[in-house]
């Protein structure tokens, strides 16, 4: 009878050894989602995936409790992120942060309601900058380029909208009963769970554009950049981009990119039948010979080429016509990339330019002294324009000779500069007026930070630049924020400017 009483006890305090072990464990497993999620922030956004080993634990730790602590996860990132990563004086760093926190979150969460909840905020933000929506394009057909590769031949799934996917019950989808389960209580009423679970990187930095229709116009836009502003032709490897992007999109989507690459394989192929009648050139020509239909619109600006240009273009456009007798050309002086050589007091360099600067260091072979104005009219150029290819002066009449003058500049006054035409003044006008669709945005910008200079500010417009275009020229960042001066909305004091607080407003 002893020993089983004694038998009894053990088991008794075995099994409460075991509810105790059980109780210490639950316990231990919620502090450490208490301790991980105050270093949420780090662990998304900064660290991963260097952190990638504590998100598995972490997600662990949460799923043994029961989904424990996701609600303050939420909160707690999405604070931190507004406060640290959501504004104005951070750019690139939106975008990357928005990437790590789709994979880390996803990794964390499988049924990626955290992801979307967190990228949502992200998102929205990001729509609101229309610099950072820009770099997107950028961001994933270059920096992310071969990563975001990999990850578009592992999922072959045609891109959805959100939109087009609201409010749509995905339950109901009878294929799908046997992986059904059930969404967790904090997921977003009316918000498709496919789009969620099928996001990754690219469907979701895409989204940021509202629609895969603008996405693929702004790349169609950066592609046709690439192939005509650049020296080297890299059809191939655009080609094997645009085939990856088509296991996303449906068909027709890419056609008019595809036929982009197609007139620039041809215009390979042209060149060679050309060369013969070409030799005579006093330098090789290589022609992109477009589709203008397929192509978006290129910005040509009009000038006048050097006469040895001019003459190597007649003689490629008779090789052409004689190659193809039913077509003729039409020459875009203002677009392509021309390379020279610039030798300067026996040192030489080689540069590839556009031809807008190609033909105002070609006028310095003529002579070494130009004046503005003449400048301007001898190579049929706007004053504006001709100022933004010489760098190295801002105003009166530049130099560039060799011996004892190298590379000198003669300081003209500002108030002679000010005479300048009336018709000068009205084609800066359109320039300026440009840049009122970022007054709010420079306001709040310049709002609580100390008073800067028209450069920082000109550094900050030239992002919202589309890629590959130079953005406002620093006299029209000056003239502009002038404006402002005038209408009492900046003060300006030794070259910086300032925001005036509204008083009423105050008040």
């Amino acid at each position: 009878m002893v020993l089983l009483k004694q038998s009894a006890s053990q088991i008794q305090l075995s099994k409460q050894m075991e509810v105790m072990h059980s109780y210490l464990v639950k316990y231990m497993k919620r502090k450490v989602v208490d301790c991980l999620t105050r270093r949420i922030y780090e662990l998304v956004i900064i660290e991963y995936p260097n952190s990638g080993d504590l998100i598995d634990d972490f997600r662990h730790c949460m799923q043994f409790n029961g989904n424990y602590g996701r609600s303050k996860i939420v909160d707690h990132l999405s604070d931190e992120i507004e406060r640290r990563l959501l504004h104005v004086a951070v750019t690139t760093e939106v975008l990357e942060g928005y990437a790590k926190a789709v994979e880390c979150l996803r990794r964390l969460d499988p049924t990626c309601v955290i992801m979307q909840r967190i990228c949502s905020l992200i998102r929205n933000y990001v729509k609101q900058r229309p610099d950072t929506v820009r770099c997107i394009i950028t961001y994933i057909t270059g920096e992310k380029r071969d990563e975001l590769g990999e990850q578009l031949i592992k999922k072959k799934a045609t891109i959805i909208d959100e939109e087009e996917l609201e409010g749509i019950n995905d339950d109901l989808i009878v294929e799908n009963w046997r992986e059904w389960v059930a969404d967790p209580q904090d997921a977003v009423v009316g918000k498709s769970r496919r789009f969620r679970q099928n996001a990754d990187v690219f469907n979701m930095l895409v989204s940021v554009y509202g629609s895969k229709e603008l996405f693929v116009k702004e790349y169609r836009q950066i592609l046709a950049e690439r192939l005509i502003k650049s020296w080297n032709r890299e059809p191939q490897s655009e080609m094997r981009y645009i085939d990856l992007l088509k296991l996303r999109f449906s068909e027709g989507e890419l056609q008019q990119c595809e036929v982009m690459l197609k007139d620039i394989r041809d215009s390979e192929k042209i060149d060679e039948f050309i060369y013969p009648y070409s030799v005579t050139d006093p330098f090789p020509i290589s022609a992109r010979i477009i589709s203008s239909y397929f192509w978006p619109t290129l910005e040509s600006e009009s000038f006048v080429l050097p006469k040895t240009m001019m003459d190597g273009l007649h003689v490629y456009a008779s090789g052409f016509e004689t190659t193809k007798a039913s077509r003729t050309l039409k020459w875009m002086t203002g677009v392509g990339c021309i390379q020279m050589d610039v030798e300067l007091d026996g040192t030489s360099i080689s540069v590839n330019v556009s031809p807008a600067h190609a033909a105002v260091l070609a006028a310095f072979l003529e002579k070494e002294k130009w004046a503005l104005e003449e400048l301007a009219s001898h190579i049929g150029m706007e004053k504006r324009n001709v100022k933004k290819r010489l760098e190295w002066c801002d105003l009166g009449t530049w130099f560039l000779g060799s011996g004892q003058l190298k590379t000198d500049r003669l300081n003209t006054e500002f108030d002679a500069e000010e005479e300048s035409s009336e018709e000068e003044g009205e084609e800066d006008t359109g320039a300026i007026d440009a840049l009122e669709q970022y007054w709010n945005y420079t306001k709040g910008f310049m709002a609580n930070r100390e008073p800067m200079k028209a450069e920082k500010l000109q550094s900050m417009y030239r992002m919202f630049a589309s890629p590959g275009r130079q953005g406002p020229s620093l006299e029209t960042v000056v003239a502009f924020l002038q404006r402002k001066v005038r209408l009492n909305l900046l003060s300006y004091s030794n070259g910086f400017y300032k925001v005036i607080k509204d008083r009423s407003a105050s008040l």
